[in-house]
């Protein structure tokens, strides 16, 4: 058992509703598992770190991270080991454009129900693979964004680097919930402030592409329709 632990040889096939990160990298693996873990309100699930190299487990002393080495991220024998089919999140995390959209579309159609996160540089490649596939969420590089806006307000690079981990302050999160009657931006804005959090947006979607950030006050939203809470907090808010 331990053999197989260290060797990645383990079958994760009846697992469901864990992270799956597709790609191993010694450095960068380590921070996303790291920034994962940092938020702790998350919804526990399991951490499975999947791979074709020749590595060992390299996560073994990492309470709630499993490690799975199998001869393709693409063949079927090997994603059922890998549990794909169930997971409730997934990482496609590789160096190659072409890599990360082949996998990515090939995950998003096996499994309709998971959130997919890939990175790609690639601005055309990023549009397409998020135009097909509805669970697929394209990080995109905003260097140049970035540096524009570093430039033009000094500071910005620390505020937006500071949102992003939920190990260091306040961090971005999103809510879901079911709008009840009477229910404004300014009402949600004030339960929210209760909480000691800031809300930011709301998004009628899933992956927040309907998003408005800072809707006017009064807005109103529909009784009985599901909508995403974006806002700043240094904890998760579980419910309003």
């Amino acid at each position: 058992h331990l053999r197989k632990e260290i060797h990645g040889m383990r079958d994760f096939s009846k697992k469901n509703g864990h992270i799956l990160i597709v790609g191993y990298h010694p450095v960068r693996t380590q921070e996303i598992i790291n920034l994962i873990l940092g938020d702790k309100f998350r919804e526990k699930r399991m951490i499975l770190v999947a791979t074709d190299d020749d590595v060992e487990h390299p996560f073994l002393n990492v309470d709630g991270v499993e490690f799975c080495r199998v001869d393709s991220l693409k063949d079927a024998t090997s994603l059922s080991r890998m549990g794909l089919a169930a997971a409730e999140k997934i990482i496609v995390d590789n160096d190659d454009d072409n890599v990360s959209f082949v996998l990515s579309a090939h995950y998003a159609a096996m499994n309709p129900n998971a959130h997919i996160s890939t990175h790609i540089a690639d601005v055309v490649i990023a549009e397409n693979l998020q135009n097909q596939y509805a669970n697929v969420e394209v990080v995109v590089d905003n260097s140049e964004e970035l540096m524009v806006r570093t430039m033009q307000d000094n500071g910005t690079s620390r505020t937006v680097s500071q949102l992003l981990r939920a190990d260091e302050g306040q961090t971005f999160y999103v809510l879901k919930y079911n709008v009840l009657p009477g229910d404004t931006f300014a009402v949600l804005r004030e339960r929210l402030n209760h909480k000691r959090a800031i809300l930011i947006g709301v998004a009628y979607d899933k992956m927040g592409r309907s998003i408005v950030l800072n809707p006017d006050s009064s807005t109103v939203l529909e009784e009985g329709t599901t909508v995403y809470l974006h806002y700043i907090s240094d904890g998760r808010v579980l419910s309003l």
